[in-house]
């Protein structure tokens, strides 16, 4: 992830170079990945430069607590069994969301599906329980691992208030 994370903060600093962007108005929007990458670019980016962040099921996120399992936290198996658990498990914390809670001090909104075997609600719900200040937490009873209309009207919502 440390390639996919410094391409995107290039592919964000090209945009605040734009002239049409106001530089002042950041914020970031994700479903799975894109979910988990909103939080860390926020984290890292800070509550100085971010005005919100929204995550819908996001990916990334609370990695010692999924045991691995399930469609995308279980691909990180093979990888665990070749690396010291250590060091396995200190190196996905610099990509695990939970790992930045401290830091995303911004307003976020996070949203879970009761459904979503891929990015379980669980792992969201530690997640907040860890933020900090301004936050919102969506738990949509039926909702599996996609976008929704009701994630992004509540996200909709959400940046007019905020961003």
């Amino acid at each position: 992830y440390e390639d996919w994370l410094s391409d995107v903060l290039l592919a964000v600093r090209w945009a605040l170079e734009r002239p049409d962007v106001l530089p002042d108005r950041l914020s970031f929007f994700g479903t799975s990945q894109g979910g988990g990458g909103s939080l860390l670019l926020a984290s890292l980016l800070g509550p100085e430069r971010v005005r919100c962040v929204c995550a819908d099921l996001p990916f990334l996120t609370d990695f010692p607590h999924t045991g691995l399992n399930g469609e995308a936290y279980g691909l990180l198996r093979p990888v665990r069994s070749q690396v010291e658990p250590e060091a396995f498990w200190r190196r996905l914390g610099l990509v695990d969301t939970v790992s930045h809670a401290h830091r995303l001090s911004m307003p976020v909104m996070l949203s879970s599906g009761g459904a979503d075997d891929t990015c379980p609600a669980a792992t969201v719900e530690r997640l907040f329980s860890r933020l900090p200040g301004t936050k919102q937490y969506t738990y949509l009873e039926h909702q599996t691992h996609t976008h929704s209309r009701s994630s992004m009207v509540l996200f909709s919502a959400w940046l007019h208030l905020y961003a």
